[in-house]
């Protein structure tokens, strides 16, 4: 296998994995409320998993990068197999891996305070098959 399709297959990879370990592990931090008394409110402050933080709108969390990794994926794999005399529909496609690095990219960026640094090894695996797919 080509290095860049390795390293695309990879990325995809860890957009999959990510996931599961963010709904398994607690990281976020949640309040409740646990007693008010005479205007005095007290709250608890706890770590909660993925799913317990974004409960329904989870999905679209985990797909985003799914589906962005995979269309680098898709357009580095169809990139490799353009032959010579289609120069111009090849860069298209690597037009696409660049693309999907920049929504990665702006994905990861705006969700920087809560899972946005879980996506960097995504980002730099990403890069690196653009690297590698010249």
């Amino acid at each position: 296998m080509k290095s860049s399709i390795m390293y695309a297959v990879l990325a995809h990879i860890t957009t999959i994995i990510i996931p599961f370990i963010l709904m398994l592990v607690p990281i976020f931090n949640a309040t409740e409320t646990i007693a008010e008394v005479e205007g005095l409110t007290q709250y608890v402050v706890k770590k909660v998993t993925l799913l317990d933080a974004h409960g329904g709108t989870m999905l679209f969390i985990i797909a985003f990068p799914w589906i962005v990794s995979g269309v680098s994926l898709a357009s580095i794999v169809m990139s490799r197999n353009q032959v010579s005399y289609s120069k111009k529909i090849a860069w298209r496609w690597k037009s696409y891996t660049w693309g999907s690095l920049l929504v990665m990219g702006c994905f990861a960026f705006l969700s920087v305070e809560s899972i946005g640094l879980f996506y960097i090894p995504t980002l730099f695996l990403i890069l690196l098959s653009i690297i590698f797919n010249r």
